[in-house]
């Protein structure tokens, strides 16, 4: 036997404080890729670590988003800058007993090569 679903109230609808969603407007901003100004729009947790990468390499954010824009085949430039970095934070050493941080880590602007998983 079924027990009855218990209605939904308003109270079930509210937020339960901040989270770091909250936070993640577009935050635009205007770049020279290939001596064109271009806008950007990305979340600031994207910014700060765009910001990072470029000061880890001593180059300009210009730069690297025209690395960026340069190596991407498919979709906006937004979205190959999110997944450049991305690919960047998965590429870095973890800490820890995780052996396979002493790996050499992957272009983070390589294209990946297809998979052959069908799962």
């Amino acid at each position: 036997m079924k027990r009855p679903r218990r209605p939904s109230t308003p109270t079930d609808l509210q937020p339960l404080g901040p989270t770091p969603l909250a936070s993640s407007s577009l935050k635009k901003r205007s770049l020279m890729l290939a001596g064109h100004a271009t806008s950007l729009a990305l979340e600031d947790a994207f910014w700060r670590a765009l910001e990072r990468w470029a000061a880890d390499e001593n180059r300009s954010v210009s730069d690297l988003v025209a690395e960026i824009d340069a190596a991407r085949t498919l979709g906006t430039l937004a979205s190959a800058v999110r997944v450049a970095l991305l690919r960047r934070a998965e590429a870095k050493p973890h800490t820890g007993r995780d052996t396979r941080s002493a790996q050499p880590a992957p272009d983070p602007l390589a294209t990946p090569e297809p998979s052959d998983d069908h799962a």
